[in-house]
């Protein structure tokens, strides 16, 4: 038997440049809009990573076996790995996100139902027709990143006076920073720097903060470099990790930054 494309779901992550969360699956949600909806229209879920086909049997004159019209169809989005939740941005999610949408393009967020212990959102297509064969519908999730301070913390025995400097040499990007010596730093305002000057008494330490929120990224950002005067010491600055995440205040009264940072030493 013969089977064709109803509608298709395209996740990416903004994290990975648009590839599929290793930390995120997708599966029908166990329910008469979900399992049982499909297997009631003989239908086909083929989750994949970072993709959802649904597929419809065809009978010998390439009709649907069984009638489909205006048809809702629900998923859940299961998380599989720990580190979810370290690099999506989910403050403006509603409590029960669901992710919904009859047309092509991207899904809309609204609140929905209730979610099954270990669901982090639904997923809607709505309005499923068989007149959707001839022209398959191709909706698309992008999850955003968390959205931090980056901060890079820079050690050296090297002696001298020259001060080190980050700069962004990517063309009309344009990431700044903020130095402050780590001698300066007040535990209170940044305990983490605070902690690296007292371990590392003997070094000259800085504090790089930049001045706005970095969407967080797994791969390092082309041309953000660490300069010593007019030397070239790091081209590509490796991208703070989400597995260290710190706040920052960086000035009396300020609200604290939730930030992320790296230790460099040259």
């Amino acid at each position: 038997m013969r089977h064709a494309p109803l509608f298709s779901v395209a996740i990416g992550h903004e994290y990975l440049a648009g590839a599929p969360s290793p930390d995120l699956e997708i599966s029908p949600h166990d329910g008469q809009d979900g399992a049982r909806a499909l297997a009631r229209h003989r239908l086909i879920a083929r989750p994949r990573p970072g993709e959802l086909q649904v597929l419809a049997p065809l009978d010998p004159d390439d009709r649907p076996v069984v009638t489909i019209a205006n048809l809702p169809l629900r998923f859940d989005l299961r998380v599989t790995g720990p580190d979810f939740a370290s690099y999506t941005d989910t403050r403006n999610w509603p409590q029960n996100p669901r992710f919904h949408g009859t047309t092509s393009g991207p899904l809309a967020l609204a609140a929905g139902p209730p979610l099954a212990h270990g669901v982090v959102a639904s997923l809607e297509i709505a309005g499923v027709d068989a007149s959707w064969l001839a022209a398959p519908r191709r909706f698309t999730l992008a999850l955003p990143a968390t959205n931090p301070h980056w901060v890079f913390y820079t050690l050296t025995a090297r002696p001298g006076d020259v001060l080190p400097e980050i700069r962004d040499d990517e063309p009309g990007r344009g990431i700044a920073f903020t130095r402050v010596p780590l001698a300066d730093v007040d535990p209170s305002e940044d305990l983490v720097g605070h902690r690296l000057a007292a371990r590392n008494p003997g070094r000259r330490a800085f504090r790089f903060t930049s001045v706005e929120p970095v969407p967080t990224r797994r791969a390092a950002r082309r041309q953000l470099a660490l300069y010593l005067g007019g030397d070239l010491l790091l081209r590509e600055l490796p991208c703070p990790s989400i597995h260290s995440p710190t706040t920052i205040r960086a000035q009396s009264p300020a609200e604290p930054r939730e930030s992320l940072f790296r230790v460099i030493e040259y």
